[in-house]
């Protein structure tokens, strides 16, 4: 008489072993990649950070730019000051020469109502100035910029202030020395009339000790005229 032996197959155990942790309640865990900071002590004011210990709290760690400080309003990113035009330096705080700088426009704030004797700018019904006026620079022989007769102010009101506006931006080509803007009475072509004197003030364009980049500089020495001087800056 033959006797037949059954071999149970691998696949037999598997499932059972599955099919008991399973009608147990029991899950596999899958193995977790080991923690760098385990067993990394640091001292008090350090901690770890990817096995290593670094300074300050877990917030820097995660704010690069936690403790940076940019001044002149740059602005931090990835805990490096991003510097405005005008300045540069690790926060900021160097102020640069700009490579250009000009004249947008110029507004007239005072000038003498009348003539130092008394009378009439003009011998007009109104008596009113037209207003014109130059530009010169120390040391410079004729003018940085010398506004066309024809945007002459006519009839200007001492009252009121008034606007010169150049049909291009005036361009500089020294501007960190001493400038000075003449006011005149504009009486026709000054080759066969000359214009009257009203006053002049100085100024100097950019200073590094001046704060900013002004845009608008009063520009103001006490005399018989002021003005207000609008500015543009270029940085290479």
């Amino acid at each position: 008489m033959k006797v037949f032996k059954f071999r149970t197959p691998p696949t037999f155990y598997l499932l059972t072993f599955f099919a008991i942790f399973s009608m147990s309640g029991c899950e596999i865990e899958e193995e977790k990649p080991a923690d760098p900071c385990e067993g990394v002590s640091c001292q008090t004011g350090y901690v770890c950070y990817n096995g290593s210990c670094v300074y300050n709290s877990s917030s820097q760690l995660l704010d690069p730019c936690a403790d940076v400080v940019c001044l002149n309003g740059g602005n931090c990113v990835n805990g490096v000051c991003d510097c405005p035009p005008g300045y540069d330096g690790d926060d900021c705080s160097n102020k640069l020469t700009p490579s250009k700088v000009s004249i947008e426009r110029i507004t007239i704030t005072r000038f003498p109502a009348k003539r130092s004797n008394g009378s009439d700018w003009d011998n007009t019904s109104t008596g009113l100035p037209d207003l014109w006026m130059v530009i010169g620079r120390d040391g410079l022989t004729g003018y940085v910029h010398r506004q066309p007769e024809s945007s002459a102010i006519s009839n200007a009101s001492p009252s009121s202030t008034h606007v010169y506006t150049p049909t291009s931006p005036i361009v500089l080509s020294n501007f960190t020395i001493n400038h000075t803007i003449t006011l005149y009475d504009y009486d026709g072509d000054p080759a066969s009339n000359a214009p009257d004197l009203m006053g002049d003030a100085d100024f100097v364009p950019f200073m590094l000790s001046r704060l900013g980049f002004p845009v608008l500089l009063n520009v103001d020495n006490g005399g018989n005229v002021a003005f207000q001087v609008r500015f543009a800056y270029e940085f290479d």
